[in-house]
């Protein structure tokens, strides 16, 4: 047994009797123990190849939490990538800008919002925007449970995902599954559609996995989860690469052929590479997110060449940095022939923008606001969960016997997203389950938007208040407009992603927020739990225990993402390259799947395909962009497969 366990064991047995008479309390716990500290089974192979038959069989996603576009691009186009530049074929053109020889890139790239990382990363994987799957920050509420929990699984009611500290949320999502049982069946994932065309898929690190076995699920061990919280993120990144190698390894019959030629090579039609360590790692030391980005950089420099071009050793780091494991992987290019039937995409869920120093806004300054609602009882009560201890393992076990849930005393539950924080209201005498009330949520906001003005000037930069299935712009200059008709300019495509976080009429999920407060993010402030000490005001700017940047708003700085795609077979010649002018990270499902050849497969329930879901939601819904990949390739039959990427 792992390092560890007693621990856990000890905290267990000293809070049993405060949660011993909740039944799903001791089966999270057994769960989250299960998960954490056994050895999690090496995957088997099964299934078929799928795929299109002159095309691409295999994608892998590269996902890079954190990771801001200008960043990305700047770190390629200077001598600090020496691997990407090469692998992406950056060349400087006489005007000074660089074309991308062998990749397309998306050039105005942006994530959802709010920019935060499971209601992006659940974007990815999906296809459509908050509103529908009903991942609507990394705290939300459901006012009628989980959609993804009510059919046969649990009976609606108000349920709260409000974690009081960032770690815990990393862990719950894997170890006790929260987002893969939150997500409503009219949203599935990439590996739901690969798994009906009876294809495979690896995901290794990263937090959503539904549709694929859960041996295919590459869930971070105690070991590697250890390492984000000391603050070791290069070492969580170079587990994620030795998890697919091991992987891969065991597809493969627990060894690598020597070559294409020696034996089938075999990789799952779709892998996901999950690489955490940049996004903690501005958090907490980047005074300026884009210079230590460029640093950071490095390292994903490095992973992706080991990935491609192979190498001796291949790690495995426990929690105390020794090495338990090494491998020898021959790396991809090894494979020509399986390469050139491999699609990669790289592509980040958020930037970061810099916060100052003791600037964080909790439910503290909102609840002093809330207070000047008039209401027919008295005053709102607010809902928040406490902290009451520092110490991790007592945050562990207060999550899982306290699950933060409101009830029908509850008028006010608010949510904190970095640069946005959410606010639900319980319409007045009424149920949380009934629609809420938009005049009621008008007052409120202007209430919230009146103290502000006059405790913290300067400190909010808009609110937003939800009418049914729409927001709009509310106090800033009187009456709340709707927001097609605002002048004002939040970031890129910010009606569309504002608009993305509201419900859909009839198939929505019920956890769209009743307002949204913007913070003023060039003053550097967010919102944050204050009791979380390296969020607070108690942190020192010379340690770990400040947070330096963070994201959530609607802002460039916090919402422009990089999302590009090469293989061997994309081949482009200056000036005229190829690009896609404006994506969004809900279009990447679609593009891989079209790539794939299962964007219009008939595959799902009632004989649907993927792309006929997306359509009936057409304001939620992402687009595929294979077509301008498709038309920079290679003709597959010439000599072209047996080309490697450099």
């Amino acid at each position: 047994m792992r390092k560890g366990l007693g621990y856990v064991l000890v905290i267990v047995l000293s809070v049993m009797p405060l949660g011993c008479e909740s039944i799903s309390s001791i089966s999270s716990i057994k769960t989250i123990a299960t998960n954490a500290l056994l050895e999690h089974p090496l995957p088997s192979r099964y299934g078929s190849t799928v795929g299109r038959e002159d095309g691409f069989k295999h994608v892998v996603i590269i996902a890079v939490d954190g990771l801001r576009a200008d960043s990305f691009y700047d770190f390629v186009e200077t001598s600090r990538a020496p691997y990407l530049r090469t692998l992406l074929g950056a060349m400087q053109q006489p005007d000074g800008t660089f074309a991308y020889r062998n990749a397309v890139r998306a050039k105005n790239a942006v994530t959802v919002f709010p920019s935060y990382t499971f209601p992006s990363w659940t974007s990815l994987v999906t296809g459509v925007y908050p509103g529908l799957h009903g991942i609507t920050g990394n705290q939300l509420l459901f006012r009628t449970g989980p959609p993804g929990q009510q059919d046969g699984k649990k009976s609606g009611s108000l349920e709260a995902r409000y974690y009081s500290e960032a770690h815990i949320d990393a862990l719950a999502v894997y170890w006790a599954y929260l987002l893969n049982n939150d997500l409503p069946r009219q949203s599935p994932t990439i590996y739901d559609v690969v798994a009906a065309a009876k294809g495979q898929s690896l995901i290794v690190h990263h937090m959503i996995s539904r549709g694929a076995k859960d041996t295919d699920w590459r869930y971070p061990s105690y070991d590697t989860a250890a390492m984000y919280i000391k603050h070791e993120a290069k070492i969580y990144d170079h587990n994620t690469l030795y998890e697919f190698v091991a992987a891969v390894q065991a597809l493969n019959g627990g060894s690598f052929p020597n070559s294409d030629a020696d034996a089938e090579v075999y990789l799952p039609t779709v892998t996901t590479l999950y690489f955490p360590g940049l996004d903690h790692d501005s958090h907490i030391h980047a005074d300026q997110p884009h210079d230590q980005q460029l640093t950071y950089l490095a390292n994903v420099d490095e992973m992706l060449e080991r990935l491609l071009k192979g190498s001796d050793r291949i790690e495995k780091v426990d929690s105390d940095g020794r090495v338990q494991d090494r491998l020898a992987w021959p790396g991809l290019n090894h494979y020509p022939k399986l390469l050139n039937e491999t699609l990669f995409v790289l592509v980040s869920d958020h930037g970061h923008s810099h916060i100052t120093m003791g600037s964080a806004l909790s439910t503290d300054e909102l609840e002093a606001a809330l207070k000047h609602v008039p209401v027919p009882h008295g005053r709102l009560k607010v809902h928040e969960t406490s902290i009451n201890f520092f110490n991790f393992f007592a945050k562990l076990t207060s999550t899982i016997f306290y699950s933060g849930d409101p009830d029908e005393d509850d008028d006010v539950f608010v949510t904190l997203n970095g640069g946005s924080a959410a606010i639900y209201l319980r319409p007045p005498k009424k149920k949380w389950r009934d629609p809420a009330d938009y005049d009621y949520s008008h007052k409120v906001a202007e209430a919230i938007w009146d103290w502000f003005a006059n405790n913290k000037a300067g400190v909010l930069q808009a609110i937003f208040v939800r009418n049914g299935s729409t927001y709009l712009e509310c106090c800033r200059r009187g009456a709340a407009i709707p927001i097609e008709e605002s002048s004002s300019d939040y970031g890129p495509e910010w009606r569309r992603r504002l608009q993305g976080l509201a419900p859909v009429q009839a198939a929505g999920a019920n956890s769209s927020p009743d307002l949204i407060l913007l913070v003023n993010r060039k003053a550097g402030y967010t919102f944050a739990n204050h009791q979380v000490p390296w969020i607070g005001t108690n942190g020192t700017a010379d340690s770990n225990a400040h947070w330096k940047s963070d994201h959530g708003h609607l802002a460039s700085e916090d919402s422009s993402i990089p999302v590009i795609f090469f293989s061997p077979r994309i081949s482009q010649l200056p000036p005229q390259e190829k690009s896609i002018p404006q994506m969004s990270i809900v279009d990447v499902a679609p593009t891989i799947l079209d790539a794939l050849g299962l964007y219009d497969a008939k595959l799902l329930d009632a004989g649907l395909s993927y792309s006929e879901i997306l359509a009936r939601f057409p304001s939620h819904r992402g687009n595929s962009y294979y077509e301008t990949i498709y038309t920079t390739l290679h003709d597959q039959s010439s000599s072209v497969l047996n080309r490697a990427i450099p």
